[in-house]
C-alpha cells in the first residue's frame, strides 16, 4: 500500500512540474512573438495632384505656363532615401528625357509619408509631361525597394504655333464663306463657327473686308493671318475723295482716299450696290469758308450735310485758296460720321487724317470723328465688317494713330 501511495505522489509531482514548465514556455514564447515587427510592404510612390496655370485648357500648356506636381512616398520605416534630381527622379517630354530649366522642389514629412512638390516653369519642349521615380530610390528597414513608378501628369506641352491656311468661297447669294484651316485643334473664336474636329474656323461675310486675325491653339500658341474678303457682292461699297479735280476711290479694303495731305478735299462720294441707297449714311460738317451778308450779320455757310449715295461737293475748285486767317480755321470737312441703317450683323469703322496731327483714333457706328471742329480732314478710310470683327480692325488702325502714314 505504501508503494502505491509513493508512486501516486511521484506522478502528481511530475505532472505538476510538466504543466508549469509548459505554461512558462508558452508565456515566454508569446512575449517573444509580440516583440517582432514584420514589414511585408515595399515603399510606394503615389501621385497626389497636378495643376496647370493654363486656365483655358488644363490639358495643354506651353513654356509660358507653370505646372505643379505633387507625389508622396508611402513608407513609415525608411532606411534610405536616394532621390536625386536627374538620377532617381527623371523628367520626360514624350520619350525624350530632359532636365527642367526652371523648377522649385519642396519636401514635407509626416509620420508615414514624405511629400515632394515640384513647380516647373519654362518647359520649352513638346510632348506629354511625365515624371519617373526609378527603382530603388527608397529602401525600407526590411531592405525592400520601391518599384519604378511613372507619374503621368496628363498634360501635353506644346510650344509650336499652329500651321494655318486661308481660303474664301463665293456663295450663290453674293456672300463669301471665309475658312481658316489648321493642322491641330484650336480655340473657338466669337462670331466664327468651329468644326467638330476643332481644326476649321468659318464665317460668312456680306461685304468685303481686310484685317489681321489671330488663331490660337489649345496650349496658347498664336499664328497670325490676314482675313481678306474681296469676292463679296452682296454688299459693295465705293467711297471717294476729290482733290484738284482728281478722284481717289476705296472699296472697304483699308484703302486711303486723299493721299496728298497738303491738299484739301473738294468733294467726297459714296456709291453702293446690292443694298438700299440709304443703307449707309455719311454725315459731314462742311465749312466752305465763305460768308454772306444777312441783315447786317456775317453768316457762315458751314453746316452738317448728309450723303447717302452720290457726290457731296465740299467747296469747289477754289477752296484751296480760302483761308480764314483771323480765326485760324481752315475751310473743308471738319467732322465725319458714318452709320448703317438698322443692321444687327455689321458695323462700320472709319478713320480720318488731319494735317499737322496725323491719324485720329478710329470711330465706328455713327460716332463723330473730328479734331475740335477747327481743322479740316485731308484723308479718310472706312470699312464695313461683321460686328464680331469690329475690334480687330480698330486695333489695326490704332497702330497708325498720331502718325502721318498715308500709303
Amino acid at each position: 500500500m505504501k508503494k502505491i501511495v509513493t508512486l501516486l505522489c511521484v506522478f502528481f509531482v511530475i505532472t505538476f512540474l510538466s504543466v508549469n514548465s509548459y505554461a512558462k514556455y508558452v508565456i515566454e514564447n508569446t512575449n517573444l512573438v509580440a516583440n517582432i515587427n514584420i514589414d511585408a510592404t515595399p515603399p510606394k510612390i503615389e501621385l497626389i495632384y497636378v495643376t496647370n496655370s493654363n486656365e483655358n485648357n488644363n490639358k495643354y500648356a506651353n513654356k509660358t505656363h507653370t505646372i505643379v506636381v505633387q507625389f508622396r512616398v508611402v513608407e513609415r520605416n525608411v532606411k534610405k532615401y536616394n532621390m536625386l534630381m536627374g538620377e532617381q527622379i527623371k523628367f520626360y517630354m514624350g520619350d525624350t528625357e530632359f532636365f527642367p530649366k526652371g523648377y522649385d522642389l519642396n519636401t514635407k514629412e509626416s509620420q508615414e509619408n514624405v511629400y515632394y512638390t515640384f513647380t516647373l516653369r519654362n518647359l520649352d519642349l513638346n510632348g506629354e509631361l511625365k515624371i519617373v521615380v526609378k527603382k530603388g530610390s527608397i529602401v525600407d528597414i526590411a531592405d525592400q525597394e520601391n518599384e519604378e513608378t511613372v507619374l503621368d501628369t496628363g498634360i501635353i506641352i506644346d510650344n509650336t504655333s499652329p500651321v494655318v491656311t486661308y481660303i474664301q468661297e463665293k456663295m450663290a447669294d453674293g456672300k463669301v464663306n471665309a475658312k481658316i484651316k489648321t493642322n491641330e485643334e484650336i480655340k473657338s473664336v466669337e462670331g466664327w463657327n468651329l468644326s467638330n474636329d476643332k481644326k476649321v474656323l468659318s464665317k460668312e461675310f456680306s461685304c468685303n473686308a481686310k484685317y489681321p486675325f489671330v488663331v490660337t491653339d489649345l496650349a496658347g500658341n498664336n499664328s497670325n493671318i490676314d482675313v481678306v474678303v474681296d469676292k463679296a457682292t452682296n454688299i459693295k461699297i465705293k467711297y471717294g475723295a476729290m482733290k484738284k479735280g482728281i478722284w481717289q476711290y476705296g472699296t472697304g479694303l483699308n484703302e486711303i482716299v486723299g493721299e496728298n495731305g497738303n491738299e484739301k478735299i473738294e468733294a467726297i462720294s459714296l456709291y453702293t450696290e446690292g443694298i438700299e441707297k440709304d443703307f449707309i449714311q455719311m454725315r459731314c460738317l462742311v465749312d466752305n469758308g465763305l460768308k454772306e451778308e444777312k441783315e447786317g450779320e456775317n453768316i457762315n455757310k458751314s453746316g452738317y450735310k448728309i450723303l447717302e449715295n452720290g457726290i457731296l461737293e465740299v467747296g469747289g475748285m477754289e477752296m484751296d485758296k480760302i483761308e480764314n486767317i483771323e480765326n485760324d480755321i481752315e475751310p473743308g470737312i471738319k467732322a465725319l460720321s458714318i452709320k448703317l441703317r438698322d443692321d444687327d450683323e455689321c458695323s462700320v469703322v472709319y478713320q480720318v487724317w488731319v494735317r499737322g496731327i496725323g491719324w485720329l483714333e478710329p470711330a465706328s457706328d455713327g460716332e463723330e470723328s473730328t479734331y475740335d471742329n477747327n481743322k479740316s480732314i485731308r484723308a479718310y478710310r472706312f470699312s464695313i465688317v461683321p460686328k464680331s470683327e469690329k475690334q480687330y480692325l480698330i486695333d489695326l488702325w490704332n497702330e497708325d494713330v498720331d502718325t502721318n502714314y498715308l500709303k
